[in-house]
């Protein structure tokens, strides 16, 4: 499924089909539509109907956490899979916010998200990644190799979330950040994250 939802043109019916064929998802997916966040009043009769309703951006973003939840390890794996989406879409926005730096928002977002993964799943970095549909740089940075170009960015949401205001500040002027952006999207993130808690947890966990 993650293979499906990451591709430039995803098939749409074929995600559904996959979707459809695991019920804890696809009750998931009903429950999250049917949540405060939305204010849709018709009835869903399909679950391809349901992902034409919520958007491709936002079906993505959610089944990207929700896959997360599904395969953590710990005890503290909810908190862990929040954070990673909160990483997520922090670097989604940052890159957006500053475009002159080229890099591309999704990938960003990605690997926010996956930043988490050796505590989630109790694994070596280096043994996740050989199994995720990533580019090397990407693959790179998660296994934090010196002198990849995404680290500075993993190292300024590390700052952020320790409160670690002034080293966060110095760090931007270093990159050619604009702090009060920065500390925006910090603070869009943590909203975003706060309302995919209304997710179901995995009946069977």
């Amino acid at each position: 499924m993650l293979r499906t939802i990451e591709k430039d043109e995803p098939d749409l019916i074929h995600l559904a089909e996959n979707i459809q064929a695991d019920a804890t998802i696809g009750f998931r997916l009903l429950a999250y539509l049917n949540s405060a966040a939305f204010s849709f009043n018709q009835k869903i009769a399909s679950i391809r109907q349901a992902i034409m309703l919520l958007g491709w951006t936002t079906v993505r973003g959610w089944l990207r956490v929700v896959l997360l939840s599904d395969v953590g390890q710990t005890r503290d794996a909810h908190e862990l899979v929040l954070l990673s989406a909160q990483r997520g879409m922090f670097l989604e926005l940052v890159s957006r916010e500053h475009d002159f730096w080229g890099f591309d928002p999704e990938s960003l977002h990605l690997l926010g998200l996956f930043s988490l993964l050796d505590a989630l799943l109790l694994m070596p970095m280096q043994e996740i990644v050989s199994h995720l549909p990533l580019d090397r740089k990407m693959k790179s940075a998660l296994v934090r190799e010196p002198n990849n170009e995404y680290l500075p960015l993993l190292q300024l949401t590390q700052y952020l979330e320790e409160a670690r205001w002034q080293d966060a500040d110095t760090l931007c002027r270093q990159l050619n950040l604009n702090n009060d952006k920065v500390i925006a999207a910090f603070r869009m993130s943590i909203g975003w994250a706060t309302q995919l808690e209304s997710i179901p947890a995995n009946p069977e966990t």
